[in-house]
């Protein structure tokens, strides 16, 4: 299933004022990973969108290291399609 998080969406959108919200949340996994096993911190940094960037690296249960897989065809079309 293509679950759609709130802090991935936020990260796709740079929208850092959503960003606060939710990372102020109790129970947010800031780790989570999209459908291509993207987290948002991940998400952030491939599109330059800092100012999200900036939240994501402050707040303290961020994982710097993580696993990504190395090619999504999801995020491939996605992707391509923006460009066509």
């Amino acid at each position: 299933y293509n679950f759609v998080y709130p802090i991935i969406m936020c990260a796709v959108s740079n929208d850092s004022e959503i960003m606060k919200m939710i990372l102020h949340h109790k129970y947010i996994d800031v780790n989570v990973k999209n459908m291509c096993g993207k987290t948002a911190l991940k998400i952030c940094g491939e599109r330059n969108h800092l100012e999200c960037l900036k939240l994501l690296l402050v707040h303290p249960e961020i994982k710097l290291y993580e696993t990504h897989r190395i090619f999504c065809w999801d995020c491939f079309t996605e992707s391509r399609a923006v460009y066509e």
